[in-house]
């Protein structure tokens, strides 16, 4: 059995060593092509998550994405790559995404909970709040939508969002334009509150 592993790692590093000489990237790329991605790195960078439990009980997790002017550079990246988007098609996407980031400030914000329906959050909901605080300001959403399935299936959310699991539901959250500085979103109702952070958001 210790043999037949030997065997296998040996194979492995021929295969890496092969495709390495084949191409000038490095082994770690081919292996974990995502690892070194600027957009996966700035996804990283702008995520924020945070769960609540009751004892050992799960009650919901909170994943939120702020779409800052580096991520939606970086997005717009990504889908000209993912969809072989003309020069012209991405350099309108880069422009529109800029529009997007003037007129407002927004997160994508992914819930997941095994006993909760959270399928229905929205401005209006009254078991979950949603709100952003940014020094004394607190600021309650303009828009809250719902990530459909027919714009956003599970492979397009797997591509885009690293963290994406079936169990999430997805939103977009838009609050009015908000400065540059510390930005915290609040996710709260029955099971409990979240904060989700950023010291410098822009």
């Amino acid at each position: 059995m210790r043999q037949l592993s030997k065997i296998l790692a040996l194979i492995v590093a021929l295969l890496v060593m092969t495709a390495c000489q084949l191409t000038d990237r490095p082994a770690g790329d081919i292996l974990w092509p995502d690892l070194n991605d600027p957009y996966v790195l700035s996804t990283k960078e702008w995520t924020r998550s945070a769960a609540v439990y009751d004892g050992v009980n799960l009650r919901f997790v909170a994943t939120a994405t702020a779409k800052s002017l580096d991520w939606r550079e970086a997005f717009v990246a990504r889908y000209a790559a993912a969809y072989s988007q003309t020069p012209s098609e991405a350099a309108q996407a880069l422009a529109d995404q800029m529009r997007a980031h003037e007129a407002a400030s927004e997160v994508i914000l992914a819930l997941e909970s095994p006993s909760m329906d959270v399928g229905r959050l929205s401005v209006r909901d009254e078991q979950w709040k949603v709100f952003a605080l940014q020094g004394e300001n607190k600021l309650y959403p303009q828009e809250i939508r719902r990530l459909k399935k027919s714009s956003w299936p599970e492979t397009k959310l797997g591509t885009f969002f690293p963290y994406f699991n079936p169990w999430q539901k997805f939103y977009c959250v838009s609050f009015q334009r908000v400065a540059q500085g510390p930005l915290t979103v609040v996710v709260s109702g029955p099971a409990g509150r979240v904060e989700l952070g950023w010291e410098e958001f822009k």
